[in-house]
């Protein structure tokens, strides 16, 4: 008899708000679905295609309600 595997939980995702640390206030990108704050920032970089490596360190994302 095979086995019994669990199915994968898909992973929740949530809507971040992706700012630019820059000056006071800080630059609004955009905003983006993601499961957690650093995956957040990578699909930030690829769906609004920041190339500059300095702009992509200065990148924080905020969970939104």
């Amino acid at each position: 008899m095979a086995k019994r595997t669990a199915s994968p939980r898909q992973q929740e995702t949530y809507r971040w708000r992706i700012s630019r640390l820059k000056a006071t206030p800080a630059q609004y990108i955009g905003e983006v679905e993601a499961p957690d704050e650093a995956s957040a920032i990578k699909k930030a970089i690829e769906e609004f295609q920041i190339t500059d490596r300095w702009k992509q360190s200065r990148l924080v994302a905020q969970r939104r309600a």
